[in-house]
């Protein structure tokens, strides 16, 4: 009996690490014929539940060695990153739920590069829902303004999400889980493309 091919993809939008997962496991999937299921969590909530800490944030000296690593990472996939002046200040779970309701509609893939590309390119504020839609709306997001209107309706599926997380023994984002394996972090998807390969 063929495994299942479906690759789980926790993230988090706050996270500069799922950002840089993103740009790639698109293309990650096609090569291996894999199926995404995107799935948003809270990081902060996991990592509080497991007893991991956000020693990037904690500790200033790794916090500027992230901002290094984070432009090197930039520059080898690619991608531009512009640093968000409100890194580690905002809530993330308004566009968490979001991505959910975004999901149910089949755009989740579409919204979630929108709401990275806000987070982590544009320097989005993310201040009210309008800012919101109109992100989704200049990145071609159909439905946009029905997505953050039922997003405000999903955080039970949003707490789900993070069970599930918990469960696949995530401790933070990027995570992958695949065939009873977890992979952790933009730097091991080379181990993930290993085993859809074998």
């Amino acid at each position: 009996r063929q495994v299942s091919r479906v690759v789980r993809f926790y993230f988090d939008f706050v996270s500069p690490y799922s950002y840089l997962a993103a740009t790639q496991v698109e293309a990650l999937a096609e090569r291996t014929g894999a199926t995404l299921d995107y799935r948003p969590i809270h990081v902060g909530t996991l990592m509080a539940r497991v007893g991991n800490r956000p020693t990037s944030i904690e500790c200033a000296a790794k916090r500027n060695y992230s901002m290094s690593d984070l432009a090197r990472w930039a520059k080898r996939l690619g991608v531009p990153v512009v640093m968000n002046p409100l890194f580690g200040k905002l809530d993330t779970r308004p566009l968490l739920t979001a991505t959910i309701a975004a999901k149910e509609m089949g755009h989740e893939q579409a919204a979630a590069k929108a709401l990275f590309a806000g987070m982590w390119v544009e320097r989005s504020d993310f201040a009210d829902d309008h800012t919101v839609i109109a992100l989704l709306e200049r990145h071609a997001v159909p439905d946009a303004a029905r997505i953050v209107a039922l997003g405000k309706e999903r955080r039970e599926a949003l707490a789900a999400l993070i069970d599930a997380a918990e469960a696949d023994g995530a401790f933070g984002v990027p995570s992958f889980f695949y065939a009873g394996q977890l992979f952790f972090g933009n730097d091991r998807m080379m181990f993930l493309e290993e085993a859809l390969a074998s």
